[in-house]
């Protein structure tokens, strides 16, 4: 539990959310003047606001360097000044890596997925219900729009699209967590999962289904009408699990060469 509260609660976890909550206010007041649909009638629909703040903001490249900010370079912070010794010592290399892979998960989801219930929230107050009759109709030609023959379709769209997001930060800590097992500089380690993101997003963009390598593409997935929806929620799982795989391997290694 205290490699938890450490991923959670640090300066670093704050100045991610505010960061993301800054650019995504600057795209809601200065260029969406969403404060101003308060006293109109004819108000955007909940999805049609996320959807444009995600869109238009530097969120989505940002993305790139916030889930791994918090807590992804810990164990490598820790090999650095000694304590990682007296670490696993203390809780034996189970407990401890078992641990510090939830804590990295935990910060990860956290700082995506705060920001995005802010938006959430502030749309809410801010805009309309979105329903099967309330929705902007460019949604109905994506794999969302066959959400809507449910009750309450709006609503599962939200949750899902928040999921999604989570999921990313998720994987996106794991991943920069995996790379600082190999880099020990914490510059490097830093930059290079936002390089790995922006690659990957040029690399695969509208490439068939190179996209699915697109974490940009995976977050939104504005899939056309027809593909599986629970695709996305699969890949991102399955990239988890082989991150956290690699780590251990790598880790285990690590600790039986004396690297610590």
């Amino acid at each position: 539990m205290k490699m938890i509260k450490k991923s959670i609660f640090n300066y670093k976890m704050l100045f991610a959310i505010v960061l993301s909550l800054g650019i995504f206010l600057y795209e809601m007041i200065h260029n969406m003047c969403i404060f101003e649909s308060l006293h109109n009638e004819n108000k955007e629909d909940v999805l049609s606001i996320l959807g444009s703040v995600y869109a238009l903001s530097i969120y989505m490249y940002a993305a790139g360097m916030l889930p791994q900010l918090p807590y992804s370079f810990s164990l490598a912070d820790e090999k650095r000044s000694g304590v990682l010794k007296f670490e696993l010592i203390r809780y034996g290399y189970k407990k401890y890596f078992i641990e510090k892979v939830v804590a990295v998960a935990l910060s990860g989801m956290i700082t995506t997925s705060l920001p995005y219930l802010v938006v959430l929230i502030i749309s809410f107050i801010c805009g309309t219900p979105t329903t099967a009759d309330n929705h902007i109709k460019v949604i109905d030609g994506l794999v969302w729009g066959e959400l809507f023959k449910y009750q309450n379709g709006g609503a599962i769209i939200l949750l899902l699209k928040g999921i999604l997001l989570a999921l990313f930060g998720v994987f996106w800590a794991e991943l920069a967590f995996l790379i600082s097992l190999f880099i020990y500089n914490k510059y490097i380690t830093f930059i290079l999962p936002f390089i790995i993101y922006i690659f990957l997003h040029v690399l695969s963009f509208d490439a068939g289904l190179l996209k699915y390598a697109n974490p940009k593409f995976m977050m939104r997935y504005d899939e056309e009408l027809g593909a599986p929806l629970i695709l996305p929620f699969v890949c991102f799982g399955i990239y988890i699990l082989l991150t956290i795989l690699v780590s251990d391997i790598r880790f285990r290694r690590m600790v039986k060469n004396g690297e610590i």
